[in-house]
């Protein structure tokens, strides 16, 4: 009886370390894929660590162009609220010299109705100029005309002038010989009447 006992102990023991040799080759190969899968696993461990480095250095470069960029951002922030400022006073220039120019504008058009009506009476004054022109050529001619026949008229004038003084010198003449005349007679009459 004992011996049956320690034989069905002895099966169940060859049973159990069958059962148990068995489990240990599954776990063995449970093991083997395990190792297998985490040899991938460190594989694709270490692929990603280089990636996730390289992404690091893509990071960091990406976080350097950021900072740059951000920097170019806040100068050309700057630079845009200068220009916007710098605007706003070239637009306050330019509409005062918009201002300037259209009063420049209106003084060069009064300018020019000032200088229209100066051509219009210097055309005026030119034209009375060669009338008042024309008329002194006439006048000349007129003049010149009026010379001739006055000295015409005073050579025959001083002919007849001449003659007329030597007449009246002739009759002065006479006159005073009459007047001596009588003198000489009324003297000799006192003397003839005082004797």
């Amino acid at each position: 009886m004992q011996i049956q006992v320690t034989s069905n102990n002895i099966k169940h023991s060859q049973y159990r370390s069958k059962f148990f040799t068995e489990q240990l080759v599954i776990y063995h190969k449970d093991f083997v894929e395990q190792q297998k899968s985490l040899n991938k696993l460190r594989e694709f461990h270490s692929v990603l660590k280089e990636q996730d480095e390289i992404n690091l250095k893509k990071l960091s470069n990406i976080y350097i162009q950021f900072v740059s960029h951000q920097n170019e951002y806040n100068i050309s922030e700057k630079s845009l609220k200068q220009t916007n400022e710098f605007l706003i006073k070239y637009t306050k220039v330019r509409s005062i010299l918009g201002r300037m120019v259209v009063r420049r504008i209106n003084l060069c058009q009064l300018l020019y109705k000032k200088l229209a009506r100066f051509d219009e009476y210097i055309h005026q004054r030119e034209q009375n100029i060669q009338i008042i022109s024309k008329c002194i050529k006439s006048l000349r001619i007129q003049i010149r005309q009026n010379r001739d026949q006055n000295r015409k008229f005073i050579e025959r004038k001083d002919k007849f002038q001449l003659q007329a003084h030597i007449d009246k010198m002739l009759d002065r003449a006479h006159e005073k010989q009459k007047l001596l005349t009588k003198q000489i007679f009324r003297q000799r009459f006192y003397k003839k009447h005082s004797c």
